[in-house]
Formats: C-alpha cells, structure tokens, sequence
C-alpha cells in the first residue's frame, strides 16, 4: 500500500509546519526524533527502517521532504504507533515528554569534525547561497495565493449538495472522530507534486470537486463537520499555498471515500471518479498562477542544487557507521513491539 503524504509546505509566508501531526497522541507508543546536519545519513535510515517494515508487512506511511521530495523527513507504522522523524530545522519536533515514548537519535556524531574545519568557510557560503533562494520562492508563492479571490466560484457546491452526500455516504456510527491534517500536495524542486496514490491506496470511492478553492474549502469543511459528528476520522488535505485557509482534500480511510479537489494547477489523474461542480472558466487567472508558481519551483530547485552541494562536501566528513548502527536499532525496536502486539 503506497500511502504518503508531506507535513511540511513551501507556502506563501514560507515553510509551513504539521509535524505536529506526526503520530495521534493516543496512538503513540515510540518515536525516535533524528538530529543531525546535512549528509548525516537521516533520510538513508528512513528508508532502510521503511524497507524493514514493509518486509515485516507492516503498513508503512512515507514522509517526503518538500524540498527534497526523493528524501525523507519522517515515516510512521500506524499499526504500532511507531515514528521516526527528522526533527532539524525548519520543521523542528521534539520530544513532549522526552524519555517517555520519544527520545533523541544524534546523527550529528557522525561528522568528523578535525576534517570539517577546514570545509568552514565553503559550507559557510554554500549554505547562504541555498537559503537565499527560499524568500524569492515565498514571494512568488504570495503573488501566487493572492490572485485567489480573483477567481470566481460557480456556486455549484452548495451546502444541500453537502447534506446529499452525507445522507448517502456517511451513517452514524459508535466510533472515536478525530481530525488529523497533512499535505497530500506541495510545492517541491520537482514542480507541484499531488500524492494521488495515496488517495487510491485509502479509498475506492472518489469525488472529484471542481471549483475555486474557497468554494471547496466550504464544500469539504461542511462535509468533515458531518462526518465528525457521526463519528468518523477525517484525514485532511491542507492548501500547500495557503494552509490553515483552506483545504484541498478530505478523506475518510475507515469509509473507503475520499473528497479530492481538481483544477488546473492540479488535475486528478483518476477516471474512476464522481465528478462535482465545475471550474469557473477563469483560465487566464490559472494561467498566471502557474507561471508564478513555476517561478517558485524554479527557485526551490535552485535551493537543492546547493543544497547537494553542501552534502557532497560533507559526505566525505562523516562517519556513517554512526547512521548505520541507529537504522539497525530502530529495527530491533520495531520487531519488539511487533512481537509484543502478536503476543
């Protein structure tokens, strides 16, 4: 089952956090939080801890990097409350109550720091360089986020509409609700990225809302507050350019259905879906948006490209036996409590 999802957004007002949402707090039983610089090996051990759980046929959620979107910055195994994040800037986790189902992994002891020294003052600049790209990007994703109002809603999710769906979709039922919030799309080097897999991997059922943002926020907030009050647990879709502001997606794993907005800066790929509404037809509007965007994504890559850089240079400045030795321990861990779930 391919599920991911991002926690972290290159937005209009910069990087926007929801590690907060990691793992449940009710769910959580150990999180393991990495601390260490670039090239430290924190997206290697990742993968190798997913790899390990995948074979143990454990449902293994991937968290990308919206910067690095072929790197880690967290996975999760639901099944036993297991986490293990990257926990460096900018999206910094740390323990609520260190030692007490989460506690630290330092990476950062890995780097030989007598061969570093003499590295200080290109990493210095390189460093700069990378980090000077990311205020270009915001401003264009600023630029981007306020031509929204401009685009005119068609009034074609309407509240009844709402009700409908709930009416035929969603009974009651005795259960726990909760909302939990994620990324399902982001702005990376690699362009407007859309985690369409997972809503195929967690639901058979699909609609497909087409219309302005604000009118599909409205549309999946009224359906979340239903499906909430019925009992469900709601998994939603953030804006990666407005987060907090409105929501793209909502999904309902327990249900199989999902709510997934489609427009021009991103169109659903799938041809299963139950289409609802329709665009406004301001495609000139879309049309800047995109090319503020791709200028975004043109600076974003630009960031990566120093970024590799700096890896490259401290690459051979790290000892990753250090790395290596806490991907075998977070194994271990995993296989103890799977073992102790089975007993």
């Amino acid at each position: 089952m391919d599920v991911q999802y991002f926690l972290g957004a290159n937005s209009a007002e910069g990087f926007f956090s929801h590690y907060d949402q990691l793992l449940p707090a009710k769910n959580r039983r150990l999180t393991r939080i990495l601390k260490g610089g670039p090239g430290s090996g924190k997206s290697t051990l990742m993968k190798k801890v997913a790899a390990r759980a995948e074979q143990l046929e454990l449902r293994t959620e991937r968290i990308p990097c919206s910067s690095d979107p072929d790197s880690l910055d967290g996975i999760v195994i639901p099944e036993l409350g297991y986490a293990v994040v990257d926990g460096t800037a900018p999206h910094i986790v740390e323990p609520q109550l260190c030692g007490s189902g989460e506690a630290y992994l330092d990476l950062g002891a890995g780097y030989r720091l007598d061969a570093l020294q003499s590295c200080r003052h290109a990493l210095r600049e390189i460093q700069q360089a990378g980090r000077a790209c990311y205020p270009k990007a915001t401003a264009c994703l600023k630029a981007a986020a306020a031509l929204e109002p401009l685009i005119s809603g068609t009034a074609s999710l309407t509240p009844s509409l709402a009700a409908s769906i709930c009416q035929k979709e969603i009974p009651d039922r005795t259960g726990t609700a909760s909302l939990r919030t994620v990324f399902l799309s982001g702005h990376t080097p690699k362009g407007r990225l859309a985690c369409w897999d997972t809503v195929a991997a967690l639901c058979s059922r699909v609609y497909v809302l087409q219309d302005s943002a604000g009118a599909v926020n409205s549309f999946l907030r009224a359906i979340a507050k239903t499906a909430s009050a019925r009992g469900w647990a709601c998994l939603i879709g953030d804006s990666p350019l407005q987060p907090g502001l409105f929501w793209e997606h909502l999904l309902i794993p327990d249900l199989e259905l999902a709510f997934v907005s489609s427009s021009p800066l991103s169109l659903y790929p799938g041809r299963d879906g139950i289409a609802l509404g329709q665009w406004s037809g301001d495609a000139p509007m879309y049309a800047m948006q995109q090319a503020l965007i791709d200028e975004a994504i043109s600076h974003l890559r630009r960031a990566k490209e120093f970024h590799d850089l700096l890896e490259s240079v401290y690459f051979p400045c790290v000892d990753f036996s250090v790395a290596d030795r806490a991907a075998l321990d977070c194994c271990a861990e995993l296989e103890l409590l799977l073992d102790r779930e089975k007993r």
